[in-house]
């Protein structure tokens, strides 16, 4: 229902005439641009806390297997070092050198120390 005039009776304000366009379409546009730049900042928000969290649970999860590694190889040098024969753990006197050994008799290495102190 036009006029003769171009004045739109049915919009009821938001349209002056067919070409001009008026405030309330310039707040629509703004509220419809500023919860795009909300959705989209929410969604930026979240995939980059997501991706922080998953660079964290990786390098928490590499300190991990080389702490155990660690654990590992320190393990294996002991039970080789438990493991080993007598005679690669006395020093070519024939005297054990390793006090952890059953067989270690410390009066023969205080005895053999001190020989090898008084040949220098």
């Amino acid at each position: 229902m036009s006029t003769s005039t171009g004045v739109n009776t049915m919009s009821a304000g938001y349209f002056h005439s067919k070409d001009q366009v008026t405030f309330t379409d310039f707040r629509a546009t703004e509220k419809v641009l500023r919860y795009s730049a909300l959705v989209f900042g929410v969604f930026y928000g979240f995939s980059h806390q997501a991706s922080l969290t998953a660079a964290q649970k990786i390098a928490h999860l590499n300190q991990e297997y080389e702490r155990k590694a660690n654990l590992i190889s320190q393990a294996k040098a002991e039970y080789t070092k438990s493991r080993m024969p007598a005679e690669k753990k006395t020093e070519g006197g024939g005297v054990i050198s390793d006090p952890d050994d059953k067989n270690f008799d410390l009066e023969a290495y205080l005895t053999m120390k001190m020989a090898d102190e008084s040949k220098k």
